[in-house]
């Protein structure tokens, strides 16, 4: 009564479950019934990564499978196998579960969905039909094919395409043949557009979570006071200390170099002006981030979004809300000819490209963009002047260091007449 009593795997074209059965004594004692099974089948789908989900109808007596992945690709496909099991039963055979399910998916004559329709699956006379045990019995997915504006898109999956940026999702068939009558029909189609609000409002959501991040990084390095226990290394105190320890240390030296810095002070005031400042030639209630119902709390900047008041303004008026985010002013001439650029009438993600295209150019003008001091920058010029300056001091050294080795031998060239001068007085004095 443990024999197993059916055996078989399904497969999408890429996964595929472990073997699925049911002994004797599972059915004939414990009750199992269809719908454990279709239980059964779809628990193992779930746990291989099967894009197969199974069915039954108990009014209908309708048993079905059916892929979540259209279109005509590896992961598709419907396959059922029947397999040997592997250890024999009690007449010594591990063909007899196989086999029972072979009977027993043959029996449910299995036919392919098409257009409404059933229709017998390719490669198959009367439905889908297993032969033989461990080979595979499947159908594969097809492209679906819509015309859209004249032009004709023959190979759509999921049931969906993008043209111009709307993308139309296809519910039922709108030409072709009616199944029991055989009559043509083509349907026509009314097209509406809708507005994916929740994915903007997590778009929305995402960009307050960034500009957080961002501003918080900033305000981190702006009030971080330096250690005046860590003074700069120099080469003798990093000759005495191992690669760690030089930069622990130089790690926290480095600590407060920016506390109080006025680029990055720039940076955060434009950031949080961006935000504050409504757009100009947007009309309406909704011309700022704040009406739409992202505000500040603390003296930080942080951002906080209200979602009931964002969903309101999209349900109201989406366009203006589009155009706080994404207005983009040209500008204009003025008398001299000259395009004068208005960030007031700029949407708050051009403003904020614009602060951190700036603030971009401001450090790359102070520090330069690689550590070649060659490359013109404001640290970088100080550092060559610097260098200017302890190559001329050298030089003043060099030069004072020249004079003084010149008045010292002079200085025992003296010496040394007077030396000589003095034992010639002494020794006539003898």
């Amino acid at each position: 009564k443990d024999d197993k009593a059916i055996a078989f795997k399904i497969s999408d074209g890429t996964h595929t479950t472990e073997e699925i059965s049911f002994t004797y004594d599972e059915i004939l004692n414990g009750g199992k019934t269809i719908n454990d099974l279709v239980s059964k089948i779809n628990s193992e789908i779930t746990k291989a990564d099967v894009n197969i989900r199974a069915m039954y109808d108990n009014l209908g007596s309708r048993f079905s499978f059916y892929n979540t992945k259209s279109g005509k690709n590896d992961e598709s496909k419907i396959s059922i196998t029947a397999v040997k099991t592997a250890s024999a039963d009690a007449s010594g055979s591990t063909d007899t579960a196989g086999k029972v399910a072979m009977s027993f998916f043959n029996s449910l004559n299995l036919y392919q969905s098409k257009d409404g329709d059933l229709v017998t699956p390719t490669g198959y006379a009367n439905g889908l039909n297993l032969s033989t045990l461990d080979t595979a019995a499947s159908v594969s997915g097809e492209y679906g094919t819509v015309k859209i504006d004249g032009v004709t898109y023959d190979k759509v999956e999921d049931n969906k395409v993008s043209v111009g940026g709307i993308t139309y999702s296809f519910l039922n068939v709108t030409k072709g043949k009616n199944a029991t009558t055989g009559a043509e029909f083509n349907n026509p189609v009314t097209v509406s557009v809708t507005q994916d609000v929740e994915a903007i409002v997590d778009k929305v959501k995402s960009f307050v979570a960034d500009y957080n991040k961002i501003l918080s990084g900033l305000y981190e390095k702006y009030d971080q006071k330096g250690d005046s226990n860590y003074k700069p290394l120099t080469q003798s105190q990093k000759d005495a200390m191992t690669e760690e320890q030089i930069n622990k240390w130089e790690e926290k030296a480095k600590q407060g170099l920016l506390y109080h810095d006025s680029t990055l002070a720039k940076i955060i005031g434009d950031m949080r002006s961006a935000i504050s400042t409504p757009v100009e030639g947007v009309s309406g209630v909704y011309n700022s981030a704040y009406s739409i119902g992202i505000g500040t709390t603390g003296i930080k900047g942080q951002l906080v979004l209200d979602e009931t008041r964002l969903r309101n303004a999209l349900a109201e008026d989406g366009d203006s809300v589009y155009n706080v985010f994404a207005k983009l002013d040209s500008g204009y001439t003025d008398k001299n000819g000259n395009t004068v650029e208005r960030s007031e009438f700029n949407g708050v993600a051009q403003r904020l490209g614009d602060v951190f295209t700036a603030a971009t150019k401001a450090i790359k003008n102070r520090a330069g963009s690689s550590a070649d001091i060659a490359e013109d920058s404001d640290l970088n010029n100080l550092l060559r002047e610097l260098q200017t300056k302890m190559s001329n001091f050298k030089k003043l050294m060099s030069s004072f260091e020249d004079a003084l080795y010149k008045k010292y031998d002079a200085m025992e060239s003296t010496l040394a007449k007077l030396g000589m001068q003095m034992n010639y007085i002494m020794g006539g004095q003898q």
